[in-house]
């Protein structure tokens, strides 16, 4: 299976995505190179490779660490106010 090839098409000369909406409608949105809007299927999908999947799983750990000591000293606060009133 080969990929397909990728052209860049400067924006004004974009096609319209074209996706049907829930209005029984075609989007009206500007189309990436790959034939569809933000909406409709345009972005990535994620990373594919070993090392993407390892760096988005370390960044993911790092975030949600933050967020657990954050939430922690939070917390610590919320209880020492309690003892002290």
């Amino acid at each position: 299976m080969s990929r397909p090839i990728k052209i860049k098409v400067p924006k004004r000369d974009r096609v319209l995505c074209g996706a049907k909406t829930r209005r029984n409608t075609s989007c009206l949105r500007k189309a990436l190179p790959n034939g569809r809007c933000l909406n409709h299927g345009g972005k990535s999908t994620g990373p594919k490779t070993k090392a993407g999947r390892a760096r988005i799983a370390a960044a993911q750990r790092e975030r949600h660490a933050r967020r657990r000591r954050a939430r922690s000293w939070s917390r610590f606060d919320e209880l020492l106010q309690l003892w002290l009133a």
